[in-house]
Parts: C-alpha cells; sequence; structure tokens
C-alpha cells in the first residue's frame, strides 16, 4: 500500500503546474525570440516569447499569431499546442501550458503584434539567464 501511495504522489508531482502570478502585459518588440510553427496545411503560428529579471525571479512573456491557409481546424491546433507546450531555460522545466498567451496581428516572417501576456515564475533569477534563450519544447 505504501509503494502504491509513493508512486501516485511522485505521478501527480509530476502533472503539477508550476506556480506563476500575473504581470502587466507589454509590446511585443525586437528583443522577444520568435518561434514558428507550420502545420502540414501551410498554416501557420508564430510565437514571440522573452524571460527578464522581476522582484529576483524569472518572469516570462509571450504573445501569439497564427494566419489561415488551408485548415478550418488551425484554431484548434494552436490551442492544442499552447497547451501542450514546455518553456525550458538551461535544463529545466519553466512552465508547463502557454495557453496565457495573447493572441495578436500576424505579420509574416515576424514576431505578433500584440501585447504580450507576462508572467512570474517561482524560479529565482542567476546572471547566466541573460544570456539564455529559453526552448519551447512539445
Amino acid at each position: 500500500m505504501r509503494f502504491f501511495s509513493i508512486v501516485t504522489l511522485l505521478f501527480v508531482s509530476g502533472c503539477v503546474q508550476l506556480t506563476t502570478e500575473s504581470l502587466p502585459s507589454q509590446s511585443v518588440d525586437s528583443s522577444y525570440t520568435l518561434r514558428t510553427l507550420t502545420w502540414r496545411s501551410g498554416d501557420v503560428m508564430n510565437l514571440g516569447y522573452k524571460i527578464f529579471e522581476r522582484q529576483g525571479r524569472v518572469a516570462f512573456c509571450g504573445a501569439y499569431s497564427q494566419h489561415t491557409v488551408n485548415s478550418v481546424f488551425t484554431d484548434d491546433f494552436n490551442t492544442q499546442a499552447l497547451a501542450a507546450a514546455q518553456v525550458r531555460l538551461a535544463g529545466e522545466t519553466l512552465l508547463r501550458g502557454l495557453n496565457f498567451f495573447a493572441l495578436g496581428g500576424y505579420v509574416a516572417d515576424g514576431l505578433p503584434s500584440a501585447q504580450a501576456t507576462c508572467v512570474l515564475t517561482d524560479r529565482p533569477w542567476e546572471a547566466r539567464f541573460a544570456r539564455t534563450k529559453p526552448r519551447i519544447r512539445w
């Protein structure tokens, strides 16, 4: 019985959302990293995101835009992709799920034209993060 409890606790702890709190939004600008997803249909989702230090912790902002060419399912695909995304920083998971990203206007081959939604994570800031770009994985 005790073994089952330990296994359950380990499983549940791997599914828990990392702690964040909301911050004021900010304009997406050239300091943001661009990540483009192109679906088989030719539809595109552009993500713009960045990290910075706030109150001694890692803050993360992001927005996305979409361009629908051939599929009526693009909204659903993009929503599912955002929900499944993980942000990794220096080999650690910083965030799970990017559903908080703001939807902005699409600019071909560019960052979303939007106000980015921002959160403050519970991860302490380290000086090396100033030179590190977060990675989004699925």
